[in-house]
């Protein structure tokens, strides 16, 4: 556990450096991957395809979040690697 928040920390460590970077603190806004999660969604160490359906869900579900909490920071990001990006 302690690991887990130390590498969260530093993900977040990066968003304060980097311009325009998020987190997706998947640790603190996402299901626990715990025993009562494994039972309905692994099977033989791995996701299911409901499970991984799930995890891209909730995935999808917070880009959608902050995407819509800070529009002006994506306003451009389809000219990204174009020549008519600022």
């Amino acid at each position: 556990m302690e690991l887990k928040l130390k590498h969260r920390d530093l993900l977040y460590s990066f968003a304060e450096k980097f311009y325009n970077t998020y987190v997706l603190d998947l640790f603190e806004y996402a299901p626990k991957y715990n025993a009562e999660f494994k039972e309905k969604f692994y099977m033989r160490g791995h996701m299911t395809p409901a499970g991984y359906l799930l995890t891209a869900k909730i995935t999808a579900a917070y880009i959608d979040y902050i995407i819509r909490r800070n529009m002006n920071d994506f306003k451009e990001i389809g000219f990204i690697g174009t020549d008519l990006h600022a």
